[in-house]
């Protein structure tokens, strides 16, 4: 599938300038449109919230702001899949109540062609844009086993342990299965308990996110062949404990789990309890923790920005300048899939484990949702808000609540995707489009994988 649609080469410097916005009176200002609703993971939520609130009613310093003066936007957070799904990454099949979704981890080539197509190709196809919006960190969390004491060489003044990052991609990978292999110096009596592995019960970004990260520590397992809701070592003694929710479930089911093991976005980590180990902290819950890990420069780091937020609860990811794999760079980026291919795992600056994050957006809702007063007043809004969370006054809310804002390099993406975001765009600008999605394509076909 992918030779297919690679298969038309290059592109030529003279592809036509994909048309920009061009709303119809009244939708055509600012702040103009009407209430529009999408779907997002539990990781963009814990912003989201803050985000929209501001857009709608608190903000009335930036010029990008509706504050008091116009659209809604409803969000609805949950699984993954679920929200990709509202697209119409299952069979091109979409639902028309979410005319937006946002996830962190880019749609697989063949959802996105499904999202692309529709369910009714020529008739309902469009452009999906995927826009990026912030980062933030996926942090590896614990549930130390109730009763028992962290080894002193391993312990820290802050109630939790050190272990290499092979040790922890072994017991992430079931390969050592009990607490004794991970410390070894830990009490007798306990030694012998299981670690508990719990994971999301279907696929999740977090997982997709967090797995890159574990194929960097050990290539050789084969994290990156895994279908998402997979995991080595999967049965008997070391069958995984699954978490029948998304993010937010799994972080309180590992809490409550004594000798567990997990992983959650940073936001959702410190909402449930984690972001609280250090035992001046009067929230503090003994043996719940985030762990640190090393980076790409071998400095064990913390997944937050300020090293001692376990103790003074200072927010924001340790994200700020991750080193990447591959940036998308070119003729408009954000209609291409390549986004798959990019990736933080491994950084060798801040932390290793961190995330894009991205909202999904129509280039022409028209052609998708139908060439109605409704769909373009939705359109109106998608457009605006995102111009908002792109905008100075967004980036910094974003800043300030366990995210960080994007690099500028991509954050010019994602303002030139949000920039294209329109309304019955010019006869051909469809094409023009297509061609540059085929050329992206395959300039990064190496790094793609289905």
């Amino acid at each position: 599938m992918l030779t297919a649609v690679a298969g038309a080469g290059m592109l030529a410097v003279g592809v036509p300038s994909v048309a920009q916005a061009s709303f119809s009176a009244p939708y055509n200002t600012q702040c103009s449109g009407g209430e529009a609703a999408g779907k997002i993971t539990e990781p963009e939520g814990e912003a989201a919230n803050s985000l929209v609130f501001a857009f709608e009613e608190e903000d009335f310093s930036s010029p990008l702001s509706c504050a008091g003066r116009g659209p809604r936007v409803e969000l609805v957070s949950g699984r993954t899949s679920r929200a990709l799904e509202t697209i119409g990454s299952v069979g091109g099949v979409r639902n028309e109540e979410y005319t937006f979704a946002g996830s962190e981890e880019p749609p697989a080539l063949s959802e996105w062609l499904n999202i692309d197509l529709g369910n009714k190709p020529a008739v309902n196809s469009g452009l999906i844009r995927q826009i990026p919006i912030a980062t933030t960190a996926i942090a590896p969390l614990v549930r130390f086993p109730a009763g028992c004491a962290i080894p002193s060489k391993e312990a820290t003044s802050d109630g939790r342990f050190t272990v290499s990052n092979a040790a922890l991609e072994k017991a992430y990978a079931g390969a050592i299965a009990t607490w004794g292999e991970l410390l070894p110096d830990i009490e007798t009596a306990c030694a012998s308990l299981p670690i508990l592995r719990v994971v999301p019960a279907g696929p999740e970004g977090t997982t997709f996110v967090f797995k890159q990260w574990l194929a960097t520590v050990n290539p050789s397992r084969g994290w990156s062949a895994l279908a998402n809701s997979a995991w080595p070592n999967d049965g008997g003694a070391t069958a995984t404990v699954r978490s029948e929710g998304a993010d937010l479930s799994e972080a309180e089911l590992v809490r409550e789990t004594s000798g567990s093991i997990g992983f959650a976005s940073l936001p959702v980590a410190r909402n449930v309890g984690f972001g609280y180990f250090a035992p001046e902290n009067p929230q503090h819950k003994s043996g719940v923790f985030w762990l640190s890990v090393e980076n790409g420069a071998r400095e064990r780091v913390e997944p937050t920005r300020d090293p001692q937020s376990g103790a003074d609860n200072k927010l924001g990811a340790n994200c700020d300048n991750p080193t990447f794999n591959y940036v998308p760079s070119g003729y408009d980026t954000t209609v291409t899939p390549i986004w798959r291919a990019v990736s933080a795992a491994g950084s060798k600056t801040g932390w290793p484990i961190c995330t894009l994050t991205y909202l999904l957006a129509w280039d022409d809702a028209s052609t998708v949702y139908g060439n109605t007063e409704a769909v373009e007043a939705k359109q109106r809004t998608v457009r605006d808000y995102l111009g908002y969370v792109l905008g100075t006054a967004g980036q910094e809310n974003l800043e300030s609540r366990d995210y960080s804002k994007l690099p500028s390099a991509l954050l010019a993406d994602g303002q030139d995707g949000q920039s294209r975001v329109g309304w019955k765009k010019v006869p051909g600008s469809k094409e023009g489009v297509q061609a540059a999605v085929k050329a992206e394509i395959k300039t990064a076909e190496s790094h793609l994988r289905p």
